[in-house]
């Protein structure tokens, strides 16, 4: 607006509005900022769901373990723990309770995180909080006591979803190069927590050339062939 002298009146434009934000504009505005904030704490959240039930994590757990128990052998003479006495470190006096426990237990120096014997995707394993007192309760993976460090074809740990019948699921497992093993679903109604009749596509094993294997039923079977005539004991927690 102009006054008397010819100059415009200060504090006002042309148009008569003030500048800057109105109060609906700084709402919108806001509200925008919340909901990306809101979008990128739930894409955060998913990706730490994500990492925590990564099935990747459990080929690694079994590295992991297979890595701790060369270094075991090493310092025993090229023995796993089930073939050392109690005295000298190793398991060899808990062979015969049918529990896999033990034989991890005595990788207490070698294992440090009690995380690593649980696979993310088993939800009835619950993580102990030392490997000191850890039990079959808290292990994702069998463990063959049959196996010897020369031994390198032969399956030295695995995803304890395995079986031969619907009434084995957990202690001792004997296998033969014949034996009729197929990778099981996980359940929570049945013995062990798995369900011998609902049969799984897939399961990793570790074997004693340090080699992780992701195999079908068919593909597991094959591998048991190097046992040839005997036997080996595997141990299902």
């Amino acid at each position: 607006m102009r006054v008397g002298n010819g100059t415009i009146a200060p504090g006002r434009g042309s148009s008569g509005f003030t500048s800057g934000f109105t109060l609906t504009e700084l709402l919108v505005t806001f509200s925008a900022g919340l909901l990306l904030l809101i979008l990128l704490v739930q894409q955060f959240q998913q990706a730490r769901r994500a990492t925590r039930i990564n099935p990747l994590q459990c080929q690694e757990n079994l590295r992991l373990i297979g890595f701790a128990l060369s270094e075991f052998s090493m310092d025993h003479a090229d023995r796993y723990p089930w073939e050392v006495a109690a005295n000298e470190g190793g398991s060899k006096d808990q062979v015969g309770s049918g529990q896999a426990a033990p034989h991890f237990r005595a990788l207490t120096r070698h294992i440090r995180n009690t995380r690593v014997l649980r696979c993310p995707l088993d939800p009835y394993r619950m993580r102990e909080m030392s490997m000191d007192a850890i039990q079959d309760t808290g292990i994702s993976y069998f463990i063959n006591i049959s196996a010897a460090p020369a031994n390198r074809s032969a399956v030295l740990l695995g995803d304890r979803t395995v079986s031969t019948s619907p009434d084995l699921t957990t202690g001792e497992l004997e296998v033969k190069s014949s034996s009729k093993l197929q990778w099981v679903k996980l359940s929570s109604e049945a013995p062990g927590h798995m369900k011998a009749s609902a049969p799984e596509s897939a399961g990793n094993v570790y074997l004693g050339s340090a080699s992780m294997i992701e195999t079908s039923t068919l593909q597991l079977r094959h591998l048991l062939r190097p046992i040839g005539s005997g036997a080996h004991l595997w141990l299902l927690p």
